[in-house]
């Protein structure tokens, strides 16, 4: 409950992030630039979360909350493809 969520276009900058991301090292600030194309949400007291108005495109889905088992801060990515009127169903568990 109440994790963040992120949705931002694949794109060189980007993929670079998460690498970074799910290699468990700290990844830099987004460029001002980047941070309009970015949606970001939080999951409601079940989890579940919701984002409108997205544009077709390829995207990183990512979200981050403590992991279940260990307490310890986990990062979930997945790239999903989202075409025009489209809704996903995506699950960001491990």
């Amino acid at each position: 409950p109440n994790a963040g969520v992120s949705v931002a276009p694949v794109t060189t900058y980007s993929a670079e992030a998460a690498e970074q991301a799910l290699a468990g090292r700290a990844v830099e600030p987004a460029d001002p630039r980047a941070r309009e194309y970015t949606h970001s949400t939080r999951t409601d007291g079940n989890g579940r979360f919701r984002l409108n108005g997205l544009p077709s495109g390829h995207f990183y889905l990512s979200g981050s909350g403590p992991d279940p088992a260990s307490g310890q801060p986990r990062v979930v990515i997945r790239q999903v493809q989202l075409r025009n009127g489209q809704q996903l169903s995506v699950d960001l568990s491990r």
